[in-house]
């Protein structure tokens, strides 16, 4: 009798909870991918990224709906990567954005699985340790001194959650991103970027 009389209400909620998930959807409409976890969406311009100043854009319109504003750009061989800051310069989170549809989206990797305000539910959960960017440094120089002879850990930037490293060679040009993180030690490079080939504030 009990299971009679909750399957009406059951029936409602379900419902209503796909009308909302509709409303979602709408309001998100064609340039919005909500399928991401934890809410980290794609935007997409629809329109091509040729340049740093065109991954900047793209960069800032998926920043603005995340309350951060964009840091540094830079460009590799596979696309563009950008640091997302608080609005008082903070590092927040990484990004990349696609060369042929200006789109944006948090970066796979220790963006999602180790940021601790950006990235994944699982991340969010996770007691945050103290930031080491001088450790995190010797981290990268030790993967560096095995792994890629000839390259050092030369800027650090501290994510919540982990630090992420620019290599650079002999010459002092980035070669590579390695993420450090937190607590643990563990040591991540981007190796999905393929090489460097130019940055923001550089000739």
């Amino acid at each position: 009798m009990t299971r009679g009389r909750l399957a009406p209400l059951t029936a409602l909620v379900t419902a209503g909870v796909l009308l909302v998930a509709s409303f979602v959807l709408i309001a998100a409409g064609p340039d919005r991918d909500w399928s991401g976890p934890w809410g980290h969406w794609r935007s997409d311009s629809g329109s091509a990224v040729a340049d740093l100043d065109g991954a900047e854009r793209a960069a800032a319109a998926f920043a603005a709906d995340l309350g951060l504003v964009v840091g540094e750009v830079m460009e590799f061989e596979n696309g563009f990567y950008a640091v997302l800051t608080e609005p008082s310069g903070t590092p927040a989170t990484e990004v990349l954005v696609d060369p042929a549809r200006g789109s944006a989206w948090i970066e796979r990797g220790p963006a999602m699985r180790w940021n601790t305000e950006y990235g994944s539910h699982m991340a969010a959960w996770a007691d945050p340790a103290a930031s080491d960017p001088d450790g995190a440094a010797a981290l990268a120089d030790q993967w560096l001194a095995a792994e890629r002879p000839g390259e050092r850990a030369a800027e650090v930037t501290a994510f919540p959650g982990y630090c992420t490293v620019i290599a650079e060679d002999g010459t002092g040009t980035p070669t590579r991103l390695i993420s450090v993180r937190d607590g643990t030690g563990e040591v991540w490079p981007h190796s999905w970027l393929g090489g460097f080939v130019a940055r923001t504030g550089t000739d």
